[in-house]
C-alpha cells in the first residue's frame, strides 16, 4: 500500500472553483477520506499478548481494529460436531486524550469440547482506559451434532451450519478462510474464520484441527471418542 507524503495533512482545505462538474462537497469528502487513511499509515502497532499501551503525545485519536477470540470446536458424539465460530474483526474511531494509558486485554482462544462436549466460547478482548472501554466478543463454540461449519459469530449465536456429513466449511471472511470440513459420514465442521483460517474438523472417529491465526475457529470433531480443535487468540491493531 503506497504512504501518502508526509505533507499531505490537509488535502482539499481550500475552497474549490464552484463551476467544477464535482460538487466541492464531494471533493471534501474524498479529500477527509484520504486525510483519514494517511492518519493510519502514520504509525501502527500490533498487539497478540496482554500489554499497554499509551497514546503518543498529541494523538488525539486512535482507529482500533481488534477481534477477540475464536471458539472451539465441538466433540464427536453420535454424529461430528461442529467447527468453532470465528471471532468478528471490527474497527472504531476512538477519541483520545494524549498521553492517554490503556490496558490492552487479548482474548483467549476457545477450548476445544471432548468427548460429547460443545466447544468452549472465545474470551473477549478488551481496551480499557480510566475514562473508557471498548469490548470485541470472542465468538462461541461448537456444538456437539452440528456437523457443520462455524460460522463467524459474535458471542451468543450458535456457528452450527450444514449437514450431519461435516463437509461444509467455515464461512470465509474478508480476513481469512474457514477451515475445511471432516468429509464423509459423520466428519466433524471446520472452524470459522477470524484473521487467519478456521481448523479442519476432523473426518469419522478422528480430532478437530486448531485455528491457524488469530480470532478463528478451531475445527469440530468427528463421531466417537474425539475432541475438537481450539481457537485461535485475539489480536489488537492500533493506528493514528
Amino acid at each position: 500500500m503506497p504512504i501518502l507524503p508526509s505533507d499531505q495533512n490537509y488535502i482539499l482545505s481550500e475552497e474549490t472553483d464552484t463551476e467544477s462538474p464535482i460538487s466541492e462537497q464531494t471533493l471534501q469528502k474524498i479529500g477527509s477520506s484520504i486525510n483519514f487513511l494517511n492518519d493510519f499509515l502514520k504509525a501502527s502497532e500490533v498487539f497478540t499478548t496482554s500489554t499497554t499501551y499509551d497514546v503518543p503525545e498529541g494523538v488525539e485519536r486512535i482507529i482500533v481494529t481488534a477481534c477477540g477470540g475464536g471458539g472451539g470446536g465441538a466433540g464427536g458424539n453420535t454424529t461430528g460436531g461442529s467447527g468453532g465460530g470465528g471471532a468478528v474483526p471490527t474497527t472504531y474511531v476512538v477519541p483520545v486524550t494524549p498521553l492517554e494509558s490503556f490496558t490492552v486485554t487479548i482474548g483467549a482462544g476457545g477450548a476445544g469440547g471432548g468427548t460429547a462436549a460443545n466447544g468452549l466460547p472465545g474470551s473477549n478482548t478488551i481496551l480499557s482506559s480510566v475514562s473508557q472501554t471498548l469490548v470485541f466478543y470472542g465468538a462461541t463454540g461448537g456444538i456437539i451434532d452440528g456437523g457443520g461449519g462455524g460460522s463467524m459469530t459474535y458471542a451468543g449465536l450458535f456457528g452450527s451450519t450444514g449437514g450431519v456429513d461435516g463437509t461444509q466449511a467455515g464461512q470465509t471472511s474478508l480476513f481469512g478462510a474457514g477451515g475445511a470440513g471432516g468429509g464423509g459420514v459423520n466428519g466433524g465442521g471446520g472452524g470459522g474464520a477470524g484473521y487467519g483460517v478456521g481448523g479442519a474438523g476432523g473426518a469419522a472417529l478422528s480430532n478437530g484441527s486448531p485455528a491457524i491465526g488469530y480470532g478463528a475457529g478451531g475445527g469440530g470433531a468427528g463421531n466417537g471418542s474425539s475432541a475438537g480443535g481450539v481457537g485461535g487468540s485475539g489480536i489488537v491493531i492500533i493506528g493514528y
